[in-house]
């Protein structure tokens, strides 16, 4: 390795799509950190959040862990501000037996909801069982006792094939019509089963559709009797939960897009720790209540007093050593929240100088016959900074050796405090509309209130494009702009 890797601080607005959701699934990473691992719908569309993005804060709040961000975005409205950083190299996989809940698709209901448990409350109405239970069945004759299924209605147990479908169908649909209370239960919650119940006019019924109904009445009650849940969010009975949720496409097809590869595989084998842990960190979450990750505080680095360490990792170099590498973000000091500090005066002319220049340089080349110059560079400055777009994308803010911060952009002289040679660190280069904002405020004070006017701007553009075309516009404009600003600093510009 021998360049300076640079990663950069993002300030992005994510907008729901016609499902509901943002299109963006999020993973925890090994230290509980929330990273993109892909996105759909709209956001792929938008092509705003990417794959590999780990997002620190939503909302402008944060930093936040995966399960905080994953909360926090959930809760938003109609659009959601994230910052992310990108271009970090991708997570380290997870320790073994570390299990995680794999992941959120924001948007989407958690993997255990795709089945569509119901608790049993909600489960009696569609049943129209008053219980549901193994009784005593008869048995022939020279044979043992064997359990069968059945049902009770009225006190007396009806008792059922294997499947659940009804041994005397007539017997069990008397009892039910009998039951004026269970007849008008039915009519509200399955209005399906009371049609099949009462029959045609002239008394018979649909046999067929009436054992089908039991049959799938009976294997929702198995569900609902496999999958109850205890306080805590986990499965009375994990291995009796997983031999039905494994027979459910939906839920196998949730669990498969999970990004943790080791949770998903042990919930996909059948492994009922697996499943209790994402039963009991799925119930938690929903009630506000996960636990934040108790990683133990970083250790420290050689340069926690220059800027913010994000992550760090330690890499085999092509010698075969050990090496520690750091991610490196710029700190926001106090100062910078309210005002430009002194000592990015110059940097913040030096950028506007540029994009000013060559602003007016394109506007020159093409005017009309018959415009005016003057008038021609100063609609081209106004525009320029009225655009706050231009200096939030094209400049961000990097640490520096000395501990402050200092711009990073087309036409920035670098000013020697920089980590340039230092293959330890990965540099993030910080992007966002309040850094671009601060750069408007000086567009307007270098370009609109300059001592020197539009057509003196423009014809220092003319001139010194006459001897090199490609950058001494730029460099007439420091010249002319950025001389006070940049006085103690020793900048040359060639």
């Amino acid at each position: 390795m021998s360049t300076t890797t640079t990663i950069e601080t993002l300030e992005l607005t994510a907008e729901r799509g016609e499902n509901g959701g943002f299109g963006m699934a999020i993973m925890p990473g090994p230290n509980g950190d929330a990273y993109v691992e892909r996105v759909q719908d709209k956001a792929a569309e938008q092509g705003i959040v990417k794959a590999g993005d780990r997002i620190t804060h939503v909302g402008g709040e944060g930093p936040f862990k995966c399960r905080e961000a994953c909360s926090k975005v959930r809760a938003a409205g109609k659009k959601v501000t994230l910052r992310v950083i990108r271009g970090e190299p991708p997570p380290p996989p997870a320790k073994p037996f570390a299990w995680r809940t794999a992941v959120l698709v924001v948007g989407i209901s958690v993997a255990m909801a795709a089945m569509g448990v119901l608790s049993m409350a909600e489960l009696e109405a569609p049943l129209n069982w008053p219980e549901g239970q193994e009784l005593e069945g008869q048995p022939a004759d020279g044979q043992a006792p064997v359990k069968r299924p059945a049902m009770q209605i009225g006190g007396k147990p009806y008792y059922l094939e294997a499947d659940g479908s009804a041994i005397d169908p007539d017997a069990i649909r008397s009892a039910i019509r009998s039951d004026q209370q269970m007849m008008a239960s039915m009519r509200q919650d399955d209005t399906e089963w009371a049609a099949i119940i009462a029959g045609r006019p002239d008394g018979t019924y649909d046999i067929n559709k009436f054992q089908k109904k039991m049959r799938k009445n009976f294997l929702t009650f198995q569900r609902a009797q496999a999958t109850k849940l205890k306080e805590d969010g986990t499965a009375e009975d994990p291995v009796a939960y997983l031999e039905h949720a494994l027979k459910d496409k939906k839920w196998v097809s949730s669990i498969k897009k999970m990004g943790d590869e080791q949770l998903k595989e042990a919930l996909l084998k059948g492994e009922p720790e697996a499943l209790q842990y994402m039963l009991k960190d799925a119930k938690m979450r929903a009630e506000g209540k996960a636990p934040e990750d108790t990683a133990p505080p970083p250790p420290p680095t050689p340069y926690d007093d220059m800027g913010q360490v994000e992550m760090s990792f330690r890499i085999l170099t092509d010698e075969g050593e050990e090496k520690d590498l750091y991610s490196l973000r710029a700190k926001q000091t106090e100062e910078e929240k309210w005002e430009l500090p002194r000592h990015m005066w110059c940097s913040a002319c030096e950028a506007v100088a540029h994009q000013g220049a060559l602003a007016v340089s394109a506007a020159l080349k093409a005017m009309y016959k018959g415009d005016l110059v003057g008038v021609t560079s100063l609609e081209a400055m106004q525009d320029l900074c009225a655009n706050g777009g231009v200096f939030t994308q094209e400049y961000g803010v990097v640490p520096t050796k000395s501990g402050m911060n200092a711009f990073r952009g087309p036409g920035i002289t670098e000013i020697g405090e920089g980590f340039e040679g230092d293959t330890s660190v990965m540099l993030q280069t910080a992007h966002s509309n309040e850094w671009g904002k601060k750069l408007q405020v000086a567009c307007k004070e270098y370009l609109e209130g300059s001592e020197a006017d539009e057509d003196e701007l423009a014809a220092a553009v003319m001139e010194a494009e006459k001897t090199d075309p490609e950058g001494g516009a730029p460099i007439a404009f420091k010249k002319l702009l950025c001389q006070k600003s940049c006085a103690d600093q020793q900048v040359a510009w060639r």
